[in-house]
């Protein structure tokens, strides 16, 4: 039943990987060694023989080792700390049976799955089966912790979930779960009544999941599968909780049925939350999608490359817990979404301390290319919009200072940028962006406190009465307009709602159609000038003027003094 030689795939330390746990070794189980032992020939029902194996290795926290072959088993248990490994080519397949094909449960454990493949067979099993591959409840204490881990193993075919794992809801709960380059194959795309998912974690567990593949291996051709499912519902205490996906790819992926999940797909009461280069190919809903009340979100340096009729990077707020820090959006790069490129809806103002959306790159959607809608503060910085069939850059219902600046929008809907708060108190500035060829306004704001639209390329607008450079309304304190270019020959490159008199404090200067600025001791005599352009006066004197302006375009054209100096 076991044999004493330890290959060189368990001399690794746990510790390594998981700090402060300690090394496997002990006795290794063969599985195919002993009185009972396993077939694995792909026929044979295995599941006394394999469950009896391990039964022994978890007296002892020992391992499981299963040679290469085709294991047939209805269910199995690991109530104890386990190792189950093979060399690669081993597969434990469910026979049809109504159960989950692996249940792990206790407290404190420490169960390590590696090199193994998972088939759920769910061809053969009931066609409303909702077995889950693995299902796993830990319960686990600061001094005393849970630990799942797999890594290296294959889930195939699997029915409802390839896992489940069920964290503690105590504060006091310390559940771990890591799953490193493995593999989520094919599977069930079930009914509309249920939802399949290749992981789902939900109860304040913390989990890790990286360099995974997800792939259902064909364009879905009912209502798809989720890849990971998470509901962190931590609400005793969100430090116990985090949620880490890195560098994942996924295939194929997502749920689109009466209750739609994105392929990655988040409700989250968490200390941190973070997506990251993650890699997402023909989607059939939204790539990442989620309410978060976590600390600190970030999702960062991802692509996604098709997201359904649905936005490619779709967050917002869970409706329990408090105010969170900070939502960072940041280099990720979507193309072909459905729906909008990126939607951050923090449902109330107070939602979100920070919100940053930097550096993304938002190439062809159906819908404006970042949409932001009731968020507090937000930075919306360095991105690039092509394409999008609505608007641009689209921020509305909003209160706090917004900073939306150094953006490239190019080839959008009817507006490059749009601000439409409705709220009190908010202040603007639009600065250094570049927006070409929108189809009715290149900068609309309306409903603010205060706003700086200050050194914007507009290139595109064909300027006419409905076709506009930059138009602006209803603010209640200062506006600053200066240092932009609306590259148009046109009367309408600013329009200010209501006329410049509605502004309570109002400056207009340095603007592309406000003139050359040039300095001389007179107004000219020669040359040609157009209608704008300004001589500052060089050595002002007292009955004299500041400058001079040109009022009539000629050779030298027409100049009128301004600003009288006091004699």
């Amino acid at each position: 039943m076991y044999t004493n030689t330890v290959p060189a795939l368990l001399s690794k330390n746990v510790g390594n990987t998981l700090t402060n746990y300690k090394t496997w070794g002990g006795i290794i189980y063969n599985v195919k060694e002993g009185k009972n032992a396993a077939k694995g020939d792909g026929v044979t029902d295995d599941t006394t023989a394999i469950q009896d194996t391990i039964n022994l290795a978890m007296q002892t926290g020992g391992v499981v080792y299963f040679p290469d072959g085709v294991y047939m088993v209805s269910q199995l248990t690991i109530n104890k700390s386990v190792h189950m490994y093979s060399m690669g080519n081993a597969t434990i397949k469910q026979i049809p049976f109504s159960g989950n094909l692996l249940n792990i449960s206790g407290t404190g454990l420490e169960v390590w799955i590696d090199n193994l493949t998972f088939d759920g067979n769910y061809t053969a099993q009931s066609t409303s089966s909702m077995n889950y591959t693995i299902n796993i409840s830990g319960v686990g204490a600061p001094n005393d912790p849970f630990v799942f881990y797999a890594e290296n193993c294959i889930f195939l075919n699997q029915c409802f979930t390839s896992v489940f794992a069920r964290g503690d809801l105590s504060s006091a709960g310390m559940e771990h779960y890591y799953f490193t380059d493995c593999q989520f194959l094919s599977g069930s795309e079930g009914t509309p009544t249920y939802d399949p998912r290749y992981i789902t974690v939900v109860d304040g567990a913390n989990f890790t999941i990286t360099d995974c593949i997800f792939d259902l291996l064909k364009t879905p051709t009912a209502n798809g599968i989720s890849g990971i499912f998470i509901s962190t519902t931590d609400t005793a205490n969100p430090f116990y909780s985090s949620v880490t996906i890195v560098n994942n790819t996924f295939r194929n992926c997502g749920r689109n049925a009466s209750n739609a999940l994105g392929v990655i797909d988040f409700y989250t009461f968490a200390e941190n939350t973070l997506i990251q280069g993650n890699k997402f190919y023909n989607s059939i809903w939204s790539p990442i999608k989620g309410k978060t009340n976590s600390k600190s979100i970030i999702v960062a340096d991802n692509f996604v490359d098709g997201s359904g009729s649905s936005p490619g990077i779709n967050i917002n707020p869970a409706t329990y817990g408090t105010t969170q820090d900070n939502f960072i959006i940041r280099n990720n790069i979507v193309r072909n979404a459905g729906g909008h490129g990126i939607t951050v809806d923090a449902l109330d103002s107070d939602n979100v301390g920070r919100l940053e959306v930097i550096g993304n790159i938002v190439d062809t959607c159906s819908g404006s290319g970042i949409y932001v809608i009731r968020a507090g503060s937000a930075v919306v910085s360095q991105n690039i919009v092509y394409n999008a069939t609505s608007l641009g850059i689209h921020l509305t219902r909003s209160a706090g200072e917004f900073d939306v600046s150094d953006n490239i929008v190019a080839v959008t809907g009817s507006f490059g940028i749009y601000i439409d708060t409705n709220v009190t108190g908010v202040k603007a500035i639009i600065a250094h962006n570049q927006i070409k060829s929108p189809t009715r306004y290149g900068i609309y704001a309306n409903q603010v406190t205060s706003l700086t639209i200050q050194g914007n390329i507009i290139d595109g607008v064909i300027l006419s009465s409905s076709q506009v450079g930059i138009i602006f309304g209803n603010v209640t304190g200062a506006a600053i307009v200066t240092g932009n270019q609306v590259l148009n020959s046109g009367t309408t490159p600013l329009s200010v709602l209501g006329g410049p008199s509605t502004v309570a404090d109002y400056v207009e200067w340095g603007n592309g159609w406000n003139g050359s600025n040039f300095y001389g001791a007179a107004a000219p005599t020669t040359g040609t000038w157009a209608v704008g352009d300004k001589v500052w006066n060089a050595a002002p004197a007292a009955g004299g003027y500041i400058g001079w302006v040109c009022t009539t375009t000629g050779t030298p054209g027409t100049w009128k003094g301004f600003g009288a100096i006091q004699a």
